[in-house]
C-alpha cells in the first residue's frame, strides 16, 4: 500500500479502496470481503494492527464490528467521502431488535446534520478539513428511510429552519406507516377475538354432553369395568380407562 501511494504523481489521490491496479485491488478487495464477513476473528484484537494514516475503510468495517457506528459513519462520510458506502453500513448493520444497531440511520443522520469534530474521527490524515454539514444529503437520508429513524429524535435534531415543505414526503411515510401498522393491529386482534369466540363454542359444545357411567361400563381395551376410574371419552363414543388410552386405535377413537 505504501508502495502504491508513493508511486502515484504528487496531487493525485489514491484510488478508492479495492480499486487500485493488479494484485494490490484484488488483495484489497478479498482483505475487505473478509473483515465484513468473517466471524472467525476478533475485531479489538485485528483493529489495533491497522494504521491511523491508510486503511480507512477496513477501519470503519472494524469499528462498525465493535458497535462504535458513529465512529464508522464519520470515517465513511468525511474521510473516505462515500455516503453510499455509509448508506449500504447502515443498511448491513441496521437491526431493530437490538438496542446498539436500531439507531444506526439515526446516528448517519445526526452525523450529517450536526458533523463530529475532525479530532473525534480516529484517523490521522494531513489536512483534514473540519467536516459540514450536508442537510440535503440528511434529508434524503429521511425520506430514503423514514421507517428506520426514531420519528421524534430525527425532528429535534433538524435545524428550526427547517422548511416545512423539505420533510412533508418523511411525515407523510411516517403516518402512512403508523396508520398501516395500527391498521394489521386491529385486524388481527378482531381475528383473534374470532377465534377465542371459536373455541369458547366449541367448548361449550363438548361440556355440554353428559356422560354417564354405571356399572355395566367396560373398557374396550382390557375388558374391565369402569368403575371410579378415571377415564377418557373419544368422538366416536367410545369410553375407555385413562390408563389405556395409549392402547387404543385410532380406527377405533375417530373413525
Amino acid at each position: 500500500m505504501a508502495d502504491y501511494k508513493d508511486s502515484l504523481p504528487e496531487g493525485q489521490e489514491a484510488l478508492a479502496a479495492g480499486r487500485e491496479p493488479g494484485d494490490l485491488g484484488e488483495l484489497h478487495r478479498k482483505l475487505i470481503a473478509l473483515l465484513e464477513t468473517s466471524t472467525h476473528y476478533l475485531p479489538q484484537a485485528v483493529l489495533v494492527h491497522f494504521p491511523f494514516d491508510a486503511f480507512f475503510e477496513e477501519r470503519a468495517i472494524l469499528l462498525g464490528r465493535l458497535g462504535r457506528h458513529e465512529q464508522a459513519l464519520a470515517i465513511y462520510t468525511y474521510v473516505i467521502c462515500d455516503l453510499a458506502k455509509a448508506e449500504l453500513y447502515c443498511e448491513r448493520n441496521y437491526d431493530r431488535t437490538k438496542d446498539a444497531d436500531r439507531d444506526v440511520f439515526l446516528t448517519m443522520f445526526r452525523i450529517l446534520v450536526s458533523p463530529p469534530d475532525a479530532s473525534m474521527i480516529g484517523v490521522m490524515v494531513a489536512q483534514l478539513p473540519q467536516p459540514e454539514a450536508n442537510p440535503s444529503a440528511a434529508l434524503t437520508l429521511l425520506r430514503k428511510h423514514a421507517n428506520k429513524l426514531d420519528t421524534l429524535k430525527a425532528l429535534q435534531l433538524l435545524p428550526l429552519t427547517t422548511p416545512i415543505c423539505e420533510i412533508y414526503q418523511f411525515l407523510e411515510k411516517v403516518l402512512q406507516e403508523k396508520t398501516s401498522r395500527k391498521r394489521r393491529g386491529q385486524a388481527m386482534r378482531s381475528l383473534l377475538y374470532t377465534e377465542h369466540l371459536q373455541v369458547e363454542e366449541l367448548m361449550m359444545s363438548h361440556q355440554a354432553h353428559k356422560i354417564v357411567i354405571t356399572e355395566e361400563n367396560m373398557c374396550t381395551v382390557c375388558k374391565k369395568k369402569i368403575g371410579n376410574s378415571a377415564f377418557a371419552r373419544y368422538p366416536t363414543g367410545l369410553i375407555v380407562h385413562y390408563f389405556c388410552c395409549k392402547d387404543v386405535p385410532i380406527s377405533l377413537a375417530y373413525s
